[in-house]
């Protein structure tokens, strides 16, 4: 059985960003609002978050998401990278 990523991405926000890393607090609420955002989007695909697998992201997902950032979102291309 593969395990959830959230307790995963919890821990790299939290703890090794910050201090591995040594980023700024900014830079790791940009990075969590984005993963809030891939959540979203996998949600809208019918996964529950405590569902989402390293396997649920996989390229078709991420060319999705990056899709969907930009018709649903707004983004452009440049904000979206």
């Amino acid at each position: 059985m593969t395990r959830c990523i959230l307790d995963d991405l919890h821990r790299w926000l939290n703890e090794y960003l910050p201090t591995v890393e040594g980023k700024k607090p900014n830079t790791i609420q940009s990075y969590r609002d984005s993963w809030r955002l891939m959540i979203k989007y996998v949600s809208s695909k019918g996964i529950k978050p405590s569902d989402i697998t390293y396997d649920t992201l996989q390229y078709e997902t991420i060319k999705g998401f990056l899709l969907w950032l930009e018709t649903e979102r707004g983004c452009s291309g440049s904000s979206r990278n």
